[in-house]
């Protein structure tokens, strides 16, 4: 893929570096890792349960590549470990949504707020974005937490899915 600028605004193809981290576009390799995020339930205990065999082999075409769409890998190496996807938001011009996952072997250590932090770094410093939104199970209190911990501000609450959800926003000064 050559770089080309994303709907967000910002270029792409992207690589992100942390302390413990390497963030870079989803690749085919990946796809068995983000197969397991969707199955998982733990994983996906506030986000709707478990994905079926047959939407997960749906979805995995369109995050090859995707930009916006991160593969969280260890920077000392091995497989992907989780996903952080970014797109544009339709509550704006400047608005993107923020979405994250990990394996639960790497909960409770750090690796979720550091990979996020990441990728809002990376959109802000793009120019392009004004305000971030993340919606999350409003009793998922780690997700909440995390958000928090990033500058994001609880705004408003909404029932998804047959589920109190809270909607969070972080909006960067024009």
């Amino acid at each position: 893929m050559s770089d080309s600028t994303n709907t967000l605004g910002a270029p792409w193809p992207a690589v992100l570096q942390t302390g413990r981290l390497l963030l870079r576009p989803v690749q085919e390799d990946d796809l068995p890792v983000l197969v397991e995020l969707w199955q998982d339930p733990r994983v996906r205990r506030h986000l709707g349960g478990p994905v079926s065999p047959a939407k997960a082999e749906a979805r995995k075409a369109r995050y090859v590549g995707a930009p916006g769409a991160f593969a969280v890998v260890l920077a000392t190496g091995g497989p992907a470990i989780g996903l952080v996807t970014v797109e544009a938001d339709g509550r704006g011009p400047g608005t993107i949504e923020l979405s994250y996952q990990l394996l639960p072997a790497h909960w409770n250590q750090g690796v979720g707020t550091e990979a996020v932090a990441a990728v809002l770094d990376w959109t802000e410093a793009a120019g392009q974005t004004r305000s971030v939104v993340a919606v999350t199970q409003h009793a998922n209190t780690p997700s909440r937490r995390l958000l928090e911990s990033l500058g994001l501000t609880m705004v408003d609450t909404v029932t998804e899915y047959g589920e109190l959800q809270a909607v969070y926003t972080r909006t960067k000064d024009a």
